[in-house]
């Protein structure tokens, strides 16, 4: 469950989908623990899983995140267009 933004610097927390950005990110035969992955992800032994993290509207405007299984979420700034 997001109970809060993923920027670790904010203490935003969750109340409405309509604020901020929610990302999804897949895992394919989830089995080893990865960093920010709830472990009952692992123990279900699902052949795919979904992981959600969300960035708060001011973190969202200047970031977005990526996943990595081996270091778990990280957020890099946003793209200038």
């Amino acid at each position: 469950m997001i109970s809060k933004c993923a920027n670790s610097r904010c203490d935003t927390s969750f109340r409405r989908l309509s604020e901020g950005r929610l990302f999804g990110f897949e895992l394919r035969s989830p089995s080893h623990p990865c960093k920010d992955v709830p472990n009952g992800v692992y123990e279900r032994g699902a052949e795919r899983a979904t992981v959600h993290f969300w960035l708060c509207g001011p973190c969202a405007d200047a970031m977005t995140l990526s996943f990595n299984p081996r270091e778990g979420v990280t957020m890099q700034p946003r793209p200038r267009v």
